[in-house]
């Protein structure tokens, strides 16, 4: 199994994780101000920003993937008459029927391990380009019939400017 390009997980170049053992974790969160350049030598220069801002804490729990990853009853019956075919094979062909097995899993063990990251990387690029993202629960609304299967929409305070059409000047003119 070669990973291919579509395969490469990209939210790890702009964020980092720290492991929990378990869905509900206590973390703190802040704001960081910016330090403005202050003059080392002159008495009256603008003066560094020296505030310290509160830290809050909170809790937060990791989102259910849901279920859309189960083998389906086709593939797991298929996937049983591979380990009977094991299972009958004299020692010297359980070889080969080991690696039938093991291709037979191997694609569906690459989407399992990918899917969370690939999830990830659709709200990280969502946030960075648009200072907004929303998690859909495909699975809720499958299960339910729901057209509303917002799970989460998280919103960056980024201050956008839109240009209106006198901003923008084309060779001097509006």
């Amino acid at each position: 199994m070669n990973q291919t390009r579509k395969d490469t997980i990209y939210w790890q170049q702009y964020l980092t994780f720290r492991r929990v053992t378990t869905r509900v974790f206590k973390d703190y969160i802040g704001s960081v101000t910016g330090v403005m350049a202050g003059s080392i030598n002159s008495r009256f220069g603008e003066k560094p920003i020296r505030e310290r801002r509160n830290i809050g804490s909170g809790y937060g729990e990791i989102a259910y993937l849901g279920d859309a990853y189960q083998m389906s009853i086709d593939r797991l019956s298929e996937l049983q008459d591979l380990i009977d075919k094991f299972n009958a094979a004299k020692p010297a062909d359980q070889k080969a029927a080991m690696e039938e097995i093991v291709n037979f899993l191997a694609d569906d063990y690459r989407q399992i391990t990918l899917a969370a990251h690939k999830r990830m990387d659709i709200i990280v690029g969502a946030l960075l380009m648009l200072g907004e993202a929303t998690v859909y629960n495909k699975d809720a609304a499958i299960t339910s019939g729901q057209t509303n299967n917002k799970l989460l929409e998280i919103t960056l305070p980024f201050n956008f400017i839109k240009p209106k059409s006198g901003d923008v000047v084309v060779d001097g003119k509006n």
